[in-house]
């Protein structure tokens, strides 16, 4: 029965992909309803589920990809590895692609393809930074290499820049206290190019 109710929220979602009220209002009922019955749920539903919210991170409206970026770093806590590999490879190879220049005060050249590329960056780093958040206490093999990603959009325009800005912030209060440890998970490259980002407040201002 759980797994009937779970498929109906998904079919009202996939429906209503033009409605961004019922998508804020369904997808956390989609989590709750995952997390009660996640012992029971097949895993074609699971990924199912994980696939769906994934989607909504590069949904037009910017509510939608708040509220998704919340459920998903929620679904990635009791993913399996592979789950979690897979979200880091897709949200990757979103954010492969730079953004071309644009002169201050100067609209780009193609406005449409500039926005459009805005928002598949934008779903790239709200998927990379699920997958940081829902680790608050550990480093994961695979996070040091995350966290470079992200730091690399940090010029990116809003809501870009300010969506790596609230990761870092975050992962800097979570760590704060054991990062003496926790920095022996990276590498010297990798610390040198992420020490501005994880020990200078200016960057979360």
């Amino acid at each position: 029965m759980s797994e009937g109710v779970t498929s109906k929220v998904l079919a009202l979602l996939e429906e209503s992909s033009n409605s961004w009220h019922v998508i804020t209002k369904t997808l956390p009922l989609l989590c709750t309803l995952t997390f009660s019955n996640r012992f029971s749920l097949s895993r074609e539903v699971r990924m199912r589920i994980v696939d769906t919210t994934a989607l909504f991170l590069e949904h037009d409206q910017i509510e939608v990809r708040q509220i998704a970026s919340k459920s998903l770093s929620s679904l990635v806590k009791c993913a399996s590895s592979n789950v979690i590999a897979d979200i880091n490879v897709k949200f990757s190879a979103k954010i492969s692609t730079r953004l071309p220049r644009v002169r201050y005060g100067k609209p780009p050249k193609d406005p449409a393809a500039y926005n459009r590329l805005v928002l598949t960056r934008h779903a790239g780093v709200l998927g990379l930074s699920c997958l940081v958040l829902a680790f608050p206490y550990n480093i994961p093999d695979w996070m040091p290499k995350v966290l470079v990603l992200l730091a690399g959009c940090i010029d990116d325009p809003n809501p870009i820049q300010s969506t790596v800005q609230l990761t870092f912030a975050e992962f800097r209060r979570t760590h704060m206290d054991t990062w003496h440890e926790d920095r022996k998970r990276f590498t010297s490259s990798q610390l040198e190019l992420l020490t501005d980002m994880l020990v200078s407040p200016c960057y979360y201002a």
